[in-house]
């Protein structure tokens, strides 16, 4: 994804450093010290995402069919991937200052809202419209990655105290003491990614800024069983 300039970026410098030159391919200028090097470089990807495209255009594009696989009982990472500054924390969650969803229906987020609370939202959407077939629960899990160690961003231990075992096995890895906190709405989803973003940003204080060289997993988990006459629908 192609970030847009900031008001800041803009006063520094008068051109554009990364440009979208077709669907898959991106140009890349060396800017420095206001000045542009001749040369240019080019990247390929499966698929770029321009300045111009929406948070609704990088989920419908790139992320939506993954939550389709979730809900046929397949595993699916969607990652976001880049320097300090790229744009992550937005496309991922959008702006994060205040409540970003737009209302307390279930279909609707705010123009901004980044892929979690969207992906949420098509969870629970799905949820609604299969009650009386299958009985749906998701959960979710927030940890911090940082060297070696894994933190358990919703623990209610001590941040000092909330280091996860990690047990590794030929094709899977486990958490058997991990926190997961079930999520019945969109408001229980914004709610945990912000007690997560409070512990995490503790942590990066107590640590001297480690964590904003870690990685912020956000784990969801979807439990499915179907309705039968002794477990009837609600």
């Amino acid at each position: 994804r192609v970030r847009p300039q900031i008001d800041k970026n803009n006063e520094k410098f008068d051109i554009e450093a990364a440009v979208k030159f077709d669907d898959c391919t991106v140009m890349l200028s060396n800017v420095g010290s206001g000045q542009v090097q001749a040369k240019r470089q080019a990247f390929t990807f499966d698929y770029i995402w321009d300045r111009d495209n929406s948070q609704e255009d990088i989920y419908e594009e790139g992320v939506m069919d993954l939550v389709d696989d979730v809900l046929d009982g397949t595993n699916a990472t969607a990652m976001c991937y880049g320097q300090t500054g790229s744009g992550k924390t937005f496309t991922a969650l959008g702006f994060v200052n205040h409540n970003p969803l737009s209302g307390s229906d279930l279909g609707l987020v705010a123009r901004d809202t980044g892929m979690y609370l969207r992906i949420f939202r098509d969870l629970l959407l799905c949820k609604k419209r299969k009650k009386h077939q299958q009985h749906i629960l998701f959960s979710l899990s927030v940890v911090e990655v940082y060297n070696e160690q894994v933190r358990d961003l919703l623990s209610r231990q001590d941040i000092g105290n909330s280091e996860v075992q990690v047990v590794m096995t030929d094709d899977e890895v486990k958490m058997p003491n991990l926190t997961e906190v079930e999520i019945s709405n969109l408001e229980d989803a914004f709610r945990c990614y912000k007690i997560a973003m409070q512990k995490r940003s503790a942590r990066s204080t107590a640590m001297n800024d480690a964590s904003s060289r870690s990685h912020a997993l956000l784990l969801i988990n979807v439990y499915r069983q179907q309705v039968t006459p002794s477990s009837p629908a609600p």
